[in-house]
C-alpha cells in the first residue's frame, strides 16, 4: 500500500424456485429431496436456491408400493428437478390389488369438466374416485362456454383417455380460454357526407387491405379526400400496423360489390368495384374485365398463384374474353366462373352452367391450396355435374368446390320453399365450406336438419360443409325475439383451428333495445342496430364467443378476416356518437378496421424476409410457406418447421439470419413458440466493377479483357467470384499515384476478387498532375455507405491548401493518403500540396468547423461543440457544455493539435469566423450566457451577444475579449483582418446595440459591419438596411478597403444606390473604405436563386464562388452552358465591382460551392456534389449519395 486505494465488493440476488410435492393413490408414503427442505408427510413445499438441480426421492409405507410420479416428475425412480420455474410433483403410493384412485386435476387458464364411464368421476377443478383392480376407465373432457379442451397428459396423453385401473393415476386436463380481446380500432373517418368499409382482406404476413366508399370527404391515411357526392367513391387502404392506414386506390363513379377486396399469399391485393349495369372494374390494373351488356359480375377472389377468380351470370351473347365469344344461356341468366391472369386480364379458364330460371354465382373463397368454393343461387334443376341440384321451390342456395382447374369436386343445395338469400362463403383449409346468410320461416341445408325463424323478418344461418364431398356437418340459426326483430349475417370465415367466425349486424327496427342469442348467453343492443362478431368451433357448432359493437346510433359489421395467426379483423361502419368495441371506444363516424387477438393464442407466425443482392426460394416442410410467392404462415404452438433455402441460377445462398442465425447454410428447423422471422440471404452471381479514375490529374482504367477502359467513370457487370486484372495508365501532364476503393497498392495493375459480399464493387485509381498552375480537381468522398462535407478551407502562402468539414464513412481523400474510417459525423481536418496530393488528414469528434484560416506554420479553425468530450488531432478540448464556440491550430506539417480553446455558456454558443490579425488568431461568434474567454466570468445582457476574442497564435494564451450587447440580440457573423492587424467584423442586428460609436437600432435582423483599428478600437460602422442574408465573406486590402460578398432578397442599401434582387435572390458585391465610406455595390444573378459564399482577394481580381438556379450572369453574358443547380465561379474587378468573367460547373445533378481560399496565386474552391461534375477541366464522379469536391483554379 503506497497509497489510499478503494476496493468494491459486488453482491447479486440469487433466484429461486419452488417445489411442491403432493401425495396421490390408495396409500401413503414418505417423499425427501437431497437438499434439506422437503420431507413429505409433513413438509411437502419449499423454496430452493436455483443454483443446482433437486433429487426428489418417494419411499413407500409398510405394505404399499410406489406406483409412479405425475406432474413435474415422471417414472417409478427418483425425479430430477433442474432450477428451472416452480414445479408441482404428484407422487402416487399404492396397495396391491386395489381398489385404486383415478385423480384428475385442471390444467390451463379455461374451464371444464371430467367424467369418467363407468360413473364415479364428474368433477371441475380437482376430484378424484376409487375404481377396483382391472376396471376399464374412460374419460371425457367438456369445455365450458368461451373455453376450448386442449388435451390429457400424465396418465394419458392427446385428446382421448382410456385407462385400466391396475394402479392409481393422476390425470391432468387442460382447458384454455376461448375469445378475443380488441386490440385496435382504425377510422376513415366521414369528414363529411357518409364514409363506410364494406371489405377486408389480410395478407400471410399480417398487411391489412380495407376498401369502401364514400360520399363526401374522409381521410385514407395522409389527408383530406373529396368523394364523388353523387356516384359515390370507392377507396382502398392498407395497414401494416394498427394506426397507419396508406391510400391504394380512389376511383369515383364505382359502387362497391359484396366481396370488393382479397389477398393473394404474396401480399398483393385485389380490389372489384362495379356500376349499376355490372361492369366489373379490377385495381390493379385498374381496368374493366372483359365485358357487354349480358355480363354482370357479382365477386373476386385470388387464388394460391395469384390467378383471379371471377363469378357472377350472364344472357345470351355474353363476352367474357377471348375463347368464351358469345355465350348461350340454357334461358333467362346463367352463372359463370372463370379465371384471369392478374396482371392482364387475360381469360384463363372458365366454366358455365344454368337452368331454364335464373342462376347466379355471387360469391367465391379460394385456400390457400388453390381450392374454389363457389356459392349462389338457382331456380329449377342446375346441373353443375354430378348428380343436378333441384330447388325445393323458389331461389334456392348452392355451394360447389372447385379445383385449381376448374373441374367440379362436389356440388350441394340448401334453402326451402322460399326465396334464401346467401351472404358469404369461405373454404376451408382442407376444400370444405362455411356459409351463412339470412332466412325466413324455414331453412336446411342438403342433408341437415330443418331450421325455423324465431321472427317473421328473417334469421340467420350458419353451416358447414365437409371436404371430401360437401357432406352436411353442421348447420344453426340464430335470431331475435318480436316481429320486429332484425338480424342479418354479412359475412364468414375460417380461424386457423378451423373455427367458424361470423359477423353482421342485429336489432330492432322499430325499438330500441334488440336481441340474440348464439349460444353463450343473449346479446342486447342500445341502439336499433348493432354490429356483432361470434365463433363456433368447427367440428362441433359449439359456440365459443360472442359479443357486440355497441353504439347509440347504427352501427355495421360488413366484413371479416382472420390473419394467419388467429387474429379477427372486421370492417364496417360507425354511426355519430360513441362506439364501444369492447375495451376501445371512438366517437368518430365512418368505416373502421378493428383487429381482435386471441385470449389465448394458438398459431403464431412465421415470415421469411430475403435479404441480400441475390433471388432465390425458401420452403417450408410443413405448412405453406413458398418464397418466392408466400412467404409466411402460421403454425400451431409447438409444432417445427424446417426450411430449406434454394439459390436461383444466378444466385448462390450465403447464410441465414433472424431467428436461423444459428443454421449456418443448413436447412433451418424452427419449433414455434412465439412470432418468428427467418432472413435466407442470397448473393448474386453477377458483380458490378465500376472504376472511376480520381485524384488530381487525370487518366484511364481499363480490364485486361477490355470489359472496362474509360477516362470517366465507368462499369461491367462480372460474374461473382471472378478475378479482374485493371491497368491504370496517367495520362499526358500526369503521374499514376495510387489504387483505392477494392484496389489497394502503388503498381499500375491490380487484380479485383469478386467475393459477392458486394452488389457493387467500386476502384479509383489516382493521378496526378504534374503542373499544378493548370488547375486540378479532387473528389473527397466515402468509397462505400457515407459522406464527406466541407465546411471551411484556407491557404497558406507556400501554395498548400488546408480543409476542415464533417464526414462519414470510410472517406478517401484522394492522392498518397490512405482511406480513412470515419465513425458517425465526425470533424476532419486535411492538407493537401499544391498539386493536390494530400499531406494529412486528421479527425476528431463531438466538433462542428465553421470557419478557418493559416499561416505557413498551422492551420486555426473554429466552430462550436456538439457533445461532450469533443477533441481534434489527437487534442481533447476542455469544453464546460455540449453547445460551446471552440478554437484550435493544428500543426501545418503534422496535423497535430497543438492547442485548443473552448468557452461557452449553457447552450446555443458559436464561434463563426477567424482571422490572423499579428501574432493573435481573432475569433467572432456569439454567446448565449455568462461566458469565461479566458479572464474570468464575463457578464450577460440576455438574449445572445456577439463577441471578438483574441488568442496568442502560438500557444492560445489569452489575449483579449469584447463582448457586445444589444436591446435583443447580435451575433457576430463574420471577420477579416489585413496585414497591418486592422478587422472589420460583421454582425447580424436586432433590436439596438452601441459598439462605442454611438447607438444603431435594426428590426428586422440586418447586417452592420464595423471597422476596428489594430488594437480593437472600433473606428467605423455600417448597417446594410434591407434583407442582406447573413452568410457573408469579408476580406481586408492592404489599404484597408472592406471587401464584402453576400445574397440578398428584394431591396437592400449598402449606401450607395438600392440594389433590386431580379430573382428569388441576388448575389451582390460590395466595397467601402478604410473609414467605411461606399465605394460601390453591384448585384449579379439570374431569375431563381444565386447563393455566393467565397471571397478571395487576387489583387488583379476578386474570386467569388457559389451556387445558382439557372440563367446567372455576371454581367458579361449569361453561363454556358446554362446549368440549373449548379456552382459558379466569377471575376471582379476590385475597383468597380464590374465582372470581368464567369465560369459554371457541368453537372448531372447538382453542385454548389460552400468555401474557398487563396493564397498568393493559388485560389481554391470546395463544396459537394451528387452524380458528376466538371470543374477546372476535370470530370469528377460521385460514388455516395453526397461527395465533396476540392479544386484549384487554373
Amino acid at each position: 500500500m503506497t497509497q489510499a486505494r478503494s476496493v468494491s465488493a459486488v453482491f447479486e440476488l440469487i433466484g429461486t424456485f419452488r417445489i411442491d410435492v403432493v401425495q396421490a393413490g390408495s396409500a401413503t408414503g414418505t417423499v425427501t429431496s437431497d437438499l434439506p427442505g422437503i420431507d413429505c408427510g409433513a413438509d411437502c413445499g419449499e423454496v430452493f436456491p436455483a443454483t443446482a438441480p433437486v433429487v426428489l426421492t418417494a419411499i413407500p409405507e409398510a405394505g404399499g408400493v410406489f406406483s409412479g410420479w405425475a406432474g413435474a416428475c415422471a417414472g417409478v425412480g427418483t425425479c430430477l428437478l433442474q432450477p428451472n420455474d416452480d414445479a408441482i410433483a404428484f407422487a402416487v403410493f399404492d396397495f396391491v390389488g386395489g381398489p385404486y384412485i383415478l385423480q384428475v386435476v385442471h390444467a390451463g387458464n379455461g374451464a371444464g369438466s371430467v367424467t369418467s364411464s363407468p360413473p364415479g368421476l364428474a368433477c371441475g377443478a380437482s376430484c378424484l374416485a376409487g375404481f377396483s383392480d382391472g376396471t376399464a376407465v374412460s374419460l371425457a373432457a367438456t369445455a365450458s362456454s368461451n373455453s376450448r379442451f386442449v388435451r390429457y397428459d400424465d396418465g394419458c396423453a392427446g385428446l382421448a383417455c382410456d385407462l385400466v385401473m391396475n394402479r392409481s393415476f393422476v390425470v391432468r386436463a387442460t382447458f384454455e380460454p376461448i375469445g378475443y380481446v380488441v386490440s385496435s380500432v382504425d377510422i376513415v373517418p366521414s369528414l363529411t357526407g357518409t364514409t363506410v368499409a364494406v371489405g377486408v382482406a389480410v395478407d400471410p404476413l399480417g398487411v391489412v387491405a380495407a376498401a369502401g366508399s364514400c360520399s363526401g370527404t374522409t381521410d385514407l391515411g395522409s389527408g383530406s379526400v373529396s368523394c364523388d357526392p353523387t356516384f359515390g367513391t370507392t377507396w382502398l387502404v392498407r395497414s401494416t400496423a394498427p394506426g397507419l392506414l396508406e391510400q391504394l386506390a380512389i376511383i369515383n363513379a364505382q359502387n362497391v360489390v359484396d366481396e370488393p377486396v382479397d389477398a393473394a399469399a404474396d401480399g398483393s391485393f385485389v380490389l372489384m368495384t362495379r356500376n349499376t349495369g355490372g361492369r366489373a372494374q379490377v385495381f390493379p390494373p385498374q381496368t374493366g374485365l372483359p365485358h357487354n351488356a349480358s355480363v354482370y359480375v357479382h365477386g373476386i377472389a385470388m387464388d394460391a398463384a395469384g390467378g383471379l377468380i371471377v363469378v357472377g351470370q350472364y344472357q345470351a351473347g355474353a363476352d367474357l374474353g377471348t375463347g368464351a365469344l358469345g355465350l348461350a344461356s340454357a334461358g333467362g341468366a346463367d352463372l359463370f366462373i372463370a379465371r384471369y391472369d392478374p396482371a392482364t386480364l387475360e381469360l384463363l379458364a372458365f366454366v358455365t352452367a344454368g337452368s331454364p330460371g335464373n342462376d347466379r354465382a355471387t360469391h367465391v373463397d379460394v385456400n390457400d391450396a388453390g381450392d374454389i368454393i363457389v356459392a349462389g343461387a338457382f331456380e329449377g334443376t342446375l346441373p353443375l355435374g354430378g348428380v343436378p341440384l333441384v330447388s325445393s321451390g323458389g331461389t334456392d342456395v348452392f355451394v360447389a368446390r372447385y379445383s385449381p382447374e376448374l373441374v367440379r369436386v362436389w356440388s350441394r343445395r340448401a334453402g326451402s320453399a322460399g326465396d334464401d338469400a346467401l351472404n358469404s362463403v369461405a373454404a376451408s383449409v382442407d376444400g370444405g365450406a362455411a356459409v351463412t346468410g339470412v332466412f325466413a320461416p324455414n331453412f336446411a341445408f342438403q342433408g341437415g336438419a330443418l331450421l325455423t325463424s324465431t321472427t317473421p323478418r328473417a334469421d340467420i344461418y350458419v353451416g358447414v360443409l365437409g371436404a371430401a364431398s360437401g357432406a352436411h356437418v353442421w348447420s344453426a340459426s340464430f335470431g331475435g325475439a318480436g316481429s320486429s326483430s332484425y338480424n342479418v349475417a354479412e359475412a364468414v370465415s375460417f380461424t386457423p383451428d378451423g373455427n367458424v367466425v361470423i359477423v353482421g349486424t342485429y336489432g330492432n327496427q322499430f325499438d330500441d333495445i334488440g336481441a340474440i342469442d348464439f349460444g353463450g348467453g343473449q346479446l342486447t343492443s342500445i341502439s336499433r342496430e348493432e354490429g356483432f362478431v361470434a365463433e363456433f368451433d368447427g367440428a362441433t357448432s359449439a359456440h365459443h364467443y360472442s359479443a357486440s359493437i355497441h353504439g347509440f346510433n347504427p352501427q355495421h359489421v360488413r366484413d371479416v378476416a382472420v390473419d394467419v395467426n388467429g387474429d379477427v379483423v372486421i370492417v364496417g361502419s360507425t354511426g355519430s356518437g360513441a362506439t364501444d368495441f369492447g375495451g376501445i371506444a371512438t366517437t368518430t363516424a365512418g368505416g373502421f378496421i378493428a383487429r381482435f387477438t386471441p385470449v389465448e393464442r394458438t398459431h403464431e407466425r412465421v415470415a421469411v424476409l430475403r435479404p441480400g443482392t441475390g433471388a432465390g426460394t425458401v420452403v417450408g416442410d410443413s405448412g405453406l410457406i413458398d418464397c418466392g410467392f408466400r412467404c409466411a404462415d402460421g403454425y400451431p404452438i409447438g409444432t417445427s418447421v424446417t426450411l430449406t433455402a434454394t439459390p436461383d441460377a444466378a444466385s448462390f445462398f450465403s447464410a441465414w439470419n433472424g431467428d436461423c442465425a444459428s443454421a449456418g447454410t443448413s436447412p433451418c428447423t424452427l419449433v414455434v413458440d412465439r412470432a418468428m422471422s427467418a432472413g435466407a440471404v442470397f448473393t448474386a452471381n453477377v458483380t458490378t466493377l465500376k472504376a472511376v479514375p480520381s485524384g488530381a490529374g487525370a487518366g484511364t482504367i481499363a480490364s485486361t479483357g477490355s470489359e472496362i477502359d474509360c477516362g470517366a467513370a465507368c462499369s461491367f457487370d462480372f460474374d461473382t467470384l471472378d478475378t479482374v486484372t485493371l491497368v491504370a495508365t496517367p495520362a499526358p501532364g500526369s503521374v499514376f499515384q495510387r489504387w483505392g476503393g477494392a484496389c489497394s497498392g502503388t503498381t499500375t495493375s491490380c487484380e479485383v476478387v469478386l467475393d459477392g459480399e458486394n452488389r457493387v464493387e467500386n476502384v479509383l485509381a489516382f493521378f496526378r498532375p504534374l503542373d499544378p498552375d493548370a488547375g486540378w480537381a479532387l473528389r473527397l468522398g466515402a468509397s462505400g455507405p457515407g459522406y464527406v462535407e466541407l465546411r471551411a478551407s484556407a491557404a497558406s502562402s507556400d501554395e498548400r491548401v488546408f480543409v476542415a468539414g464533417l464526414a462519414s464513412g470510410t472517406v478517401d481523400f484522394g492522392g498518397a493518403v490512405a482511406e480513412v474510417a470515419l465513425v458517425g459525423d465526425a470533424p476532419f481536418v486535411g492538407a493537401f500540396d499544391a498539386a493536390g496530393d494530400p499531406e494529412w488528414i486528421a479527425s476528431g469528434e463531438s466538433l462542428f468547423p465553421m470557419a478557418a484560416t493559416s499561416d505557413t506554420t498551422g492551420l486555426f479553425v473554429a466552430g462550436f461543440t456538439t457533445a461532450g468530450s469533443p477533441g481534434l488531432g489527437g487534442l481533447a478540448l476542455a469544453a464546460t457544455n455540449a453547445d460551446d464556440a471552440w478554437v484550435a491550430r493544428v500543426d501545418a506539417m503534422t496535423g497535430e493539435t497543438s492547442w485548443g480553446r473552448a468557452f461557452g455558456s449553457s447552450a446555443d454558443d458559436r464561434a463563426t469566423g477567424v482571422a490572423i490579425a499579428g501574432s493573435d488568431v481573432v475569433v467572432i461568434g456569439y454567446v448565449n450566457g455568462p461566458t469565461d474567454f479566458g479572464d474570468g466570468m464575463r457578464a450577460f445582457s440576455g438574449g445572445r451577444d456577439a463577441f471578438i476574442a483574441r488568442y496568442a497564435l502560438a500557444d492560445g494564451a489569452f489575449s483579449d475579449a469584447q463582448l457586445f450587447d444589444s436591446s435583443n440580440q447580435i451575433l457576430g457573423t463574420a471577420i477579416a483582418a489585413d496585414a497591418l492587424g486592422r478587422l472589420t467584423a460583421a454582425f447580424q442586428l436586432q433590436g439596438t446595440a452601441d459598439l462605442d460609436l454611438g447607438s444603431v437600432s435594426s428590426a428586422a435582423g440586418e447586417l452592420l459591419l464595423v471597422g476596428f483599428d489594430a488594437a480593437g478600437v472600433a473606428n467605423w460602422q455600417r448597417t446594410m438596411t434591407g434583407a442582406v442574408f447573413t452568410d457573408v465573406c469579408l476580406a481586408r486590402r492592404p489599404d484597408g478597403t472592406t471587401l464584402v460578398v453576400g445574397v440578398f432578397q428584394g431591396t437592400v442599401n449598402l449606401g450607395g444606390a438600392d440594389l433590386v434582387s431580379s430573382g428569388e435572390n441576388d448575389a451582390l458585391v460590395a466595397a467601402f473604405d478604410e473609414l467605411g465610406a461606399p465605394l460601390y455595390s453591384v448585384k449579379f444573378g439570374g431569375l431563381r436563386g444565386e447563393n455566393a459564399t467565397v471571397l478571395v482577394d487576387r489583387g488583379t481580381d476578386l474570386v467569388i464562388g457559389g451556387s445558382h438556379g439557372g440563367g446567372f450572369s455576371i454581367g458579361t453574358g449569361v453561363l454556358a452552358p446554362e446549368v440549373t443547380d449548379g456552382a459558379f465561379v466569377g471575376f471582379v474587378d476590385p475597383l468597380s465591382g464590374a465582372g470581368i468573367d464567369a465560369v459554371g460547373t457541368v453537372g448531372l445533378e447538382q453542385e454548389w460551392i460552400t468555401t474557398g481560399a487563396g493564397a498568393g496565386g493559388l485560389v481554391i474552391v470546395g463544396g459537394g456534389f451528387r452524380g458528376a461534375m466538371t470543374i477546372s477541366g476535370k470530370t469528377l464522379h460521385s460514388l455516395g449519395a453526397q461527395d465533396a469536391f476540392l479544386s484549384r483554379l487554373p
